[in-house]
Formats: C-alpha cells, structure tokens, sequence
C-alpha cells in the first residue's frame, strides 16, 4: 500500500491528473471535504469499487502473465531497433574492411560511395547480383574467355546440346578392380577343381571368420616347428624320431603324465643351469657319493653356505651344530679352483653343481621312459643336451596345442567330418581350409562383378556407343575387353570435353547469374562479350560494392526503424502501464476482504455527509469516517490525501502503508514528521527553492525553549532544524544528504523558466526540454500600469487600477481565438486583499462559464504550488510608495514558485517601473529580465556569410554548411548549432507549428563508436521530450544531394513548416540583455507576509487566515 500526502489538495488534484488512467483507478483522491473533496472521493471508491469487481484473481494471473511475456518480447525487440539504429548510424564512419564489402573496396562509406560511384560507367553492364551471391564471380575471367573460344571454335550450338552423353571415366568401376575380380574368380574356380568337400562348403557357409581362424591356427603351429629346425609337414618326419612320438602323443592326448615329467625337470635343470651361469667360472670337483647320502648332505651343505653369508668364518659353536657336521665329509672331499671350499660363495658353488649333477641324473631316467639315445658326458654335457631337446619338446607342444585348438574352432562351428588327430589329418584340414577359403573367394568376387555390372549406367540413344561395349565386356566377364571399352569411353570423354566444358561453364553463369547467363545465350557472338568478360572479376566486385553502399545508405530504413521503435516504445509503455496496475489490483484483490470493501464504501458516505464537520451530525460523520478507515485502509492500494485527512483519519500505527510518497515538501511543516511514521520508506518530494510553510508570530522564543528543553539530548545544529518556520523537505534533506536533483523541465516554455533558473539555480540550472513551434505565444508579456496606486496595507493592501487593467487584459485573452482551450490563471505577489479584489472582478466582468472553461483560478503563490496553467498573469500589486527590497529567501521561495506555473505565457502587471525598484529587488529583477530577456539561442548567419567550400562559425563541417544553404535557399527559416538539453542540434528548422531537428551524420566530432552512442542516446531522450529528427548522411548527399533531401521537403510538409512562416527575432533581440541574478540572503525579519509599508498597526493571525481562507 502507498499513501501519498501533500499540504495542498490542489497539488494533489495535479498529481493524480499526471498518473497514467490505468494504475490513476487504483488510487483513491481525498480531496479537502471542506472544499467539495468529498465529490472526487466518491468517484475514486466507486471506479475501484467496479474495477475489483470486474475481474477474479485467475482472470488476473493470467494477464499478468501474458504481460510479463509481451513486456519481455517488446523489450527484446526495442533493444534489437536500438541496436540496428546505433549500427546504421556508426557505418558512416567506420573503417569498413574489404572483407565486408568486396574485393578492392574497403574504407568509410563516402569513400566507398566516391569510387562506386567513379565506375558505374565501366561495370554497370553487370545485372545486379543475387542476395546470396558469393564474394567471387560464378566463373572467373579466365574461365569466361574459355566459354567464348569455346564458342567460337564450335559455333553457337555449343551452347545448346551436346552429341551424345557420356559418362566421365573415374566415374566407371576401374579396368584394375574389374580384372582383379576377374581374376580372384577364375582362381578359385580352377584351383577347387572338382566340387568341395562338405566341410570346405560348409566352413564357407560360416564365414571369413572361421576361415581365418584355422588357417591362422595352422600358421602358427607350423611356425613354431620352423623356428626350431623342423620341417613344417609332420608327415615327412621319420617314425623313428622321437618327436614323432612326442607330436603324436599330443595331438592324440596320449602319455601326457610322462611328458609333463620331462616338461618339469627340464624347466628345474634350465633354473638350476641358470643360476650357475650366474656365478664366477670356477673349477669344481665333486666326490661321488651315494644316491641316499647326496640329498642330505647337499641340504647341510647349503645350511652351512646360508650361516656363513650371514655370520661370517664359523665359531667353535657352529662346528659343533649338526648341519655342519653332516656336511663336513661332502665338504672335505670337494675342491674349489683346487681348495677345500670355506666361503659362503664357495660353498654355494659347491651346492649348485651338485643339483646340476643331481637335474642331469633325473632328467636322463625321465627320456629313458621314451627310448631315446642316452646323452653321454659329465653331469654339464648332459644336461645341456637334454634341453636342447627340451627346446624341441616345446616347438612340438605349441604344434599340438594349435592342433587341439583347430579341432575347437571345426567342433564349434558344426563342421563334421574333419579330426586332427594325426599329422595326415592336420593337412586334410589345411587343404580342406585352403578350400574353403576359395569358394568364399569365389561367393564374394562372382557378388562383387554383379554389383559392378549393377552399376554401370544403362547405355541409351543419347548415350556414346563406348559405353554398350563397356557393358558387354563386364557381362562376358572379359578383363580384356572391359579395359579396352573404358579405354574408348575415355577417349569418347575427351572428345565431348570442349562441349561439355562449354555447356557447365555456361550452367555455372546461369545459376550464378540467371540474367547475364541469358544475356550471353541470346548473343554469343557479340564482340562486347570480350571486353566485358576480360573485366568479369572487377564488375563482379563493382557490384558487391554497390549493393553494400545500397544497403548502407538504406533510403528510408532509418525512418522506418525510428517509426518502428516509436510505435514498440508506446506498446512497451501501455503494457507497463497495465501491468502495474493489473499487479496492483492483483495484490489489492488478494488482501481485500468483504469488511474492507463494505468500510471503503462506509467511509466514502460519511465522508460525503461530513459537510466542513463542524455541525455536531458533522462531527458524527467524521467520528464514523475514522472508524471505517481503520477498516478501509488496506482496501486501496494507493491513497493521495491532504496531510490534514492524513492527521484527522488515520490511526498513528507504525509501518501502516508500504511507502509514503510526500509531494510539495517544502510546504510540509514539522507536523509532517509523522509520516515517518507510517511507513519504512519514504519517498520525500521537493524543492527548497519554494514556498515553505506559513508561520508569523512572536513566540519564536518561547517555541525555541521548549525546543531546547524537549530536545536537550541533541546538538545545537539538530535542534536548530526544528523552528516554526522548518520545512519536511528541508529538514529531511539535512539530515540524508544523497539528494536526487531533476534539473530537466517539461513544463514551460525556455524563456519562462529561464529567470527562476538562472535566479534561484545557479549551481545546476535547469534544462528546458519544451518542444515548441514559431506560432506560439509570445512567452514573455510586460504590462506598466501608469495609473496604478495601492490603497490599504500588509495583507490588505490592494491595487484596483493594476487588477481593473489585468481582469481588462484577461477578457481579451479569453476571446482571442489564439487562447482557445487554454488553461488561464491568475497569481497575486503581494496580498490576499489583492487576490480577492481580482476574484470578484472576474466573476463580475468574466462569468462563471468562461471561468470554467478557461479554469481560471486567483490566488497566491503559495495556494499555486502544485498547480500549473497555460497562461499565468501575475499582479505586482505594490506602487512606488510601497515598494521595499524584497530580498529575503522567502521572497525568493514565492517568487520561484509564482513565475514557473505558467506553460505558454507569462504576464506581469505592475504599477512601477525598474527604475523605482532598487536594484537588489527580486521584482526588479523578474521586471528586467522579462522586459529584455537574455537570448536562448544563436540568430541564424546571414546566408552571403555561408559558402559550401569555406567552413565558418557556428559550423562543426562543411556538410553541415551544404545543408544549410539547400534549407535556406528554399526559404526555410534554420538555425545552427541549437542547444537543447546538454545536447547541440546541428540545423533546426523552425515554422509556425512545429521544429523539425536536422542531424548532419558526417560532423568530424562524432565518429567514434562511442561519440556516436552517446550522441544517440542523447537524441532518444530529446525524443521523448517530443522533439522531431530528420537525419541525411554525408554518404547520400555525396551520391544524390536533391534524393538525399527530397525526404526532407517531404518531412516539413507534413508538420506544417513552410517557407517563409516563422520569424527569428524570437531567437535573437536586437539589443543584447544585460540582465544578471540578484543575491538572496536569510533575514530574520523576513517574515512570510511582505511588510512594505510604514504603519505600525499589526494584523492578528485570525485577520491574516481569514485573509487566506
């Protein structure tokens, strides 16, 4: 919830005019009941009233929905215009790159522009290009020389067909791979012989796979034989051999225990043999020594080498310990390099040569099971020649494992009648495989010849003959034939080339470029052609080039987009507004409950019988009033009430409303301080600089003491915040210095708010956004009353001449057709008798229906804070007798506020002239300055000063010149360098309706990407203030002035600016203005009712609220 308090209910009647109608609904106006407030009450309650009752909460989701969808689809959308707009405009400056325009064209646009423009002559015989065509032509220079020779060796017919169609040659199966294929059949058709066996067909039928496995298999069986010396047919081995035996015995799975003993001990002898390779040469001799004995005594033996590689030379202990004792007769009876062996090392040797003797003895009784030779020789010899045996042992053993994994293979994959149990079998399942490997051979190849006689394209009447002698040789399955057909084809291909070079050298222009294509066809034989296609590159490029300046010049797409921008702005607007307010309503629905609907409507009758509530039935009504608000309160999302309905129906209760928004603050004395009460945010609206609130009297002292008592725990300064004559606006802004300063007005016209600026904001003057034509009214209006005299004093000093001439000069106003429609109202300087002087004046001399419908109002300034009018007409009042400096922050607060209400125009009527008034006077001042006010703009230069060639002042560049003088020499009336807003216009156009700002996109000073951003963001906000841009680019002017400003003659048709119409000395007076502020200071005298004249009599504070009221 908000509630939005101001010390005036007119201001607020102002402010709710402003809110947008959609979320304007949602709020409800309390206006002063005292003053017919309880009418505006009464039409908000019921406008909300229906609107919460036209629509469920669902019905609202579902807009807000669809709202927040658009919002976000428009907002897209505007960023996207935005951003093609910035990019439109920054394309006149930018160093554009031949990549992005073409080849043998980069630079700015003008530039781009000047060198299109210097070769249309040379290239525009070139159609214009397709959308999507490429950077290169479709066929280059050298290409279309060859079409032409082509042309011209086999005439124009070239063109048109060809003899007969033939196929390239790479694109037939190749000679190679037909006779390999050729060949691969034939092999294995003569090769297989007679029909295969059931196994060879039956390993085809499972596949390459299989095939490969056992043939793999074999391999590496007979491999393995190889390696070691063997024959790798096992059938030629002699039965009498021993690896017959062992190859048998495997393949058959017989004596395998036997074997696997041999297996065993040799790979025992080949550990122990290769541990004494380890040691040192060294001489050993052994004694013999029983089979029984051998084994312990070795053990002892390798004990007692163990004992010595850990301690060293044996104790006496040691010799004592069994193993040594036991190994002592081996040890004493064996020599090492001729000694009894004592070292570890020594021993060790000892050890090992003895189980190499022992192996050596082992491994001899375990062949002897085979009946094989006995090796013969010491323990060493033998052992080395059992495993050389040993070796071929292993090469057979690889042989028969292969052999038992083929037997696998056949078994698994259902292939019967193959065993490989014996070395005949194992070459039946070689020859068997070899076999099979044939047939499939043959399945694949006699596949494949079909597939490739598939393939060939069918010979046909538009077909060379070649190709039917291709067909017919791979249909024989003639290798021979076949490469001397595709030989033909390919002479046959090479004959058509010239032609069929010609015919896709002309189909590749076609589709490139259909109208150049056609062009050619029709008249191949012009002599233009050679000429042309010569230069067919750099006219392709020409015309890329040209379509780039096309697209960025663009005729009309900034228009458009602006147009289009505008028209998304004001949707975005609209759907913003309605969002809000479906939000609002929304969030009012929810926490709405019958009780608050039925208090709303309570409180809006007893507010409407409540009358000024000074009746005790009124009092009745206010009392119930009070207690449907505490009802009522959270039924409204938006409240805006004077502070004193604030004061009188609302409970103190802290954070009751979500914001307080208090507007016209300055007014807002120390009593608005409750609102900080009522909400944890503030938002405080103000301006120092305007009337604070009304306080006279002489208990200054008494209220300072009871300040100092109450508030004795602050400081001196904080306490001196709080006077009578404090401010909320003033006080706040003391204490929370992050201040937001709006310095654009919207409101009136520059020369009307020029003075208050200057006078009252040095510091941060305002900037005057008004857009206006040269038929408006003058701004600024000076009426000397000679006849004036006052009559009375203080408050209620008056000036009947001076209101006789205003009310005089208001009746013409109303009946000048140029006033028609405007809001007219009346502002007093000095005076409530004044100001009720002039209302009975008015109603005498206007009538109540002209005052309606001009809504004329009189007052001071402090009743018109808040207020505005199109025209405003301000009494000085005051004569030459009573006429004291007004020099006081006050007076200026007043004064402020009296000379900013007016939109259009500003009168002022006085009955002094300056020089009655001293110097340091505000009057003098606003006299002065409305008399001969300061020059808003630059007078535009005489058009003998502006040459196109010679760059003067006010000028950014020569362009801009250009455009000056066409402007001017068609009679329109245009000024340079026009300052609006922080921003300089290049040329405005003024007529009698309307201005029309011209943009130069060519100036030197904005052609950075960032100048030129901010440049448009500048513009957009000047385009809010309603003002109208017309934009030409250097680059158009350059190529076409007359079509780059035709649109312009067009543009001021349309809003009404015509030759001749407006008049400049608007913009500069003829005589220089030396108007300057004058300086303010805080009197404290300086009271808020002006005491200029020398009688003592003192007003009561009930005369000066009965004067007010």
């Amino acid at each position: 919830m908000t509630i939005a308090p101001s010390e005036k209910a007119q201001a607020l009647k102002v402010l709710r005019d402003k809110i947008p109608q959609k979320l304007r609904q949602l709020c409800v106006l309390q206006g002063d009941f005292r003053y017919e407030g309880g009418d505006e009450l009464g039409r908000s309650v019921r406008s909300l009233s229906h609107l919460s009752a036209s629509v469920t909460t669902d019905q609202l989701t579902e807009r807000i929905e669809g709202h927040q969808q658009d919002r976000s689809d428009l907002e897209k959308l505007q960023a996207e215009l935005r951003e093609d707009l910035r990019d439109l405009r920054e394309a006149e400056w930018v160093e554009h790159p031949e990549s992005a325009v073409a080849p043998g064209y980069y630079g700015r646009l003008a530039e781009i522009v000047e060198l299109v423009s210097g070769r249309a002559a040379s290239y525009e015989w070139l159609p214009e290009l397709p959308a999507d065509a490429s950077v290169r032509p479709p066929i280059t220079a050298e290409e279309a020389q060859r079409l032409l020779g082509l042309v011209g060796r086999h005439g124009f017919e070239v063109l048109t067909s060809r003899a007969f169609l033939c196929p390239a040659p790479e694109s037939l199966p190749a000679p190679a791979r037909f006779e390999e294929l050729v060949r691969s059949l034939q092999a294995a058709l003569e090769v297989s012989g007679s029909a295969p066996s059931e196994a060879a067909l039956t390993m085809a039928d499972r596949g390459e796979e299989l095939i490969d496995t056992v043939i793999g298999l074999l391999d590496t069986a007979e491999r393995a034989l190889q390696q070691e010396g063997l024959p790798a047919d096992p059938t030629t081995w002699s039965q009498d051999h021993w690896q017959t035996t062992a190859l048998v015995d495997g393949m058959t799975d017989k004596r395998q225990q036997l074997w696997e003993g041999v297996r065993r001990h040799s790979a025992r002898a080949v550990e122990v043999r290769n541990r004494l390779l380890g040691m040192p040469l060294t001489e050993v001799v052994l004694p013999q020594v029983s089979q029984t004995e051998e084994p312990h005594q070795r053990a002892a033996a390798r004990e007692f080498a163990r004992y010595l590689r850990t301690n060293g030379q044996p104790s006496r202990w040691a010799l004592k310990k069994p193993f040594h004792k036991q190994a002592r007769p081996l040890l004493e009876n064996c020599r090492v390099d001729g000694r009894v062996p004592r070292t570890s090392e020594e021993v060790e040797t000892v050890v090992v040569h003895l189980e190499l003797r022992e192996c050596a003895r082992q491994l001899q009784e375990r062949w002897q099971a085979f009946r094989t030779p006995k090796a013969e020789g010491d323990p060493e010899a033998v052992l080395s020649e059992l495993l050389d045996r040993y070796t071929l042992l292993q090469a057979v053993d690889a042989f028969t494992s292969a052999a038992r994994a083929v037997h696998d293979a056949l078994v698994k994959a259902g292939v019967k009648g193959l065993m490989v149990r014996s070395p005949e079998q194992w070459n039946e399942v070689r020859q068997t495989a070899g076999r099979a490997r044939l047939v499939l051979s043959a399945r694949l190849a006699e596949r494949e010849l079909a597939s490739l006689i598939g393939s060939l394209p069918n010979p046909s009447g538009a077909d060379v003959p070649e190709l039917a002698e291709v067909h017919r040789a791979a249909s024989n399955r003639d290798a021979t034939a076949y490469t001397r057909a595709i030989d033909a084809v390919a002479a046959a291909y090479l004959r058509e080339a010239d032609r069929r070079q010609a015919y896709e050298l002309l189909a590749q222009l076609q589709k490139g470029l259909p109208e150049l294509g056609r062009a050619f066809a029709a008249s191949p034989a012009d002599p233009q052609w050679q000429g042309r296609f010569a230069e067919l590159d750099r006219a392709w490029s020409w015309q890329l080039a040209k379509r780039f300046m096309d697209r960025m010049l663009s005729p009309g797409r900034e228009p458009q987009l602006e147009s289009k921008l505008a028209d998304v702005e004001e949707q975005l607007k609209s759907v913003k507004e309605q969002l809000a307010a479906d939000r609002a309503l929304l969030h009012c629905l929810k926490r709405m409950t019958t009780r608050q609907k039925q208090a709303l409507s309570a409180y809006a009758t007893a507010m409407s019988h409540a009358g000024r509530g000074t009746t005790a039935q009124g009092k009745r009504h206010l009392a119930a009033a009070r207690s449907a608000m505490r009802d009522a309160r959270g039924a409204v999302p938006a409240w805006v009430m004077p502070l004193r309905q604030v004061v009188e129906m609302l409970d103190p209760e802290p954070d009751a409303f979500d914001v307080v928004i208090v507007d016209e603050a300055s007014q807002v004395g120390l009593s608005g301080l409750l609102l900080l009460w009522l909400a944890p945010r503030v938002i405080v609206v103000g301006d120092d600089k305007q009337c604070a609130p009304f306080y006279t009297g002489n208990k200054h002292d008494k209220i300072n003491q009871k300040v100092d008592e109450r508030l004795a725990g602050f400081a001196d300064w904080q306490r001196d915040g709080f006077n009578p004559k404090s401010n909320l606006y003033e006080l706040l802004s003391a204490r929370f210095p992050e201040v937001i300063r709006l310095t654009e007005h919207f409101r009136c016209m520059p020369e009307i708010i020029k003075w208050s600026s200057r006078q009252f904001y040095p510091d941060n003057e305002l900037v005057p956004l008004r857009q206006y034509g040269a038929d408006r009214l003058r701004p600024l209006e000076v009426v000397h009353v000679r006849e004036g005299y006052c009559e009375g004093m203080r408050e209620r000093l008056v000036n009947r001449p001076e209101a006789e001439r205003l009310v005089g000069k208001l009746r013409e106003l109303i009946s000048d057709p140029a006033y028609a429609g405007r809001e007219i109202g009346v502002i007093v300087l000095r005076s409530g008798a004044q100001a009720r002087l002039l209302e009975d004046l008015i109603d005498t001399e206007i009538g109540p229906e002209a005052s309606v419908r001009h809504n004329i109002r009189v007052g001071t300034a402090e009743q018109f804070q808040g207020d505005e009018r199109d025209v405003i007409l301000l009494s000085m009042v005051v004569d030459a007798d009573h006429a004291r400096a007004l020099t006081g922050l006050n007076d200026g607060r007043r004064f402020n506020v009296a000379a900013s209400r007016a939109r259009d125009q500003m009168w002022l009527f006085t009955s002094v002239t300056s020089d009655q008034l001293s110097s340091k006077d505000l009057r003098h001042s606003l006299l002065t300055y409305m008399q001969k006010p300061p020059s808003l703009h630059v007078a535009p230069p005489a058009l003998s000063m502006v040459t196109p060639d010679e760059k003067c002042d006010p000028f950014d560049s020569l362009f801009e010149q250009k455009v000056f003088l066409e402007i001017r020499r068609r009679g329109y009336h245009v000024v340079p360098q026009w300052e609006v807003a922080g921003k300089v216009i290049d040329l405005v156009v003024v007529g009698d309706n309307a201005r029309l700002a011209v943009e130069c996109d060519g100036s030197p000073y904005h052609f950075t990407s960032r100048q030129i951003r901010d440049d448009y963001e500048r513009e957009r906000d000047l385009r809010r203030a309603k003002w109208t841009f017309w934009r030409v680019r250097s680059s158009e002017f350059t190529l076409a002035p007359d079509e780059a400003l035709a649109p312009l003659w067009r543009k001021l048709t349309a809003l009404g600016i015509h030759p001749g119409a407006a008049e400049f000395e608007q913009f500069a007076p003829s005589e220089a203005s030396d108007w300057k502020p004058v300086a303010l200071h805080d009197e404290s005298q300086d009271a808020d009712v002006d005491d200029e004249t020398t009688d003592d009599e003192d007003l009561t504070a009930d005369d000066i609220r009965g004067d007010l009221t």
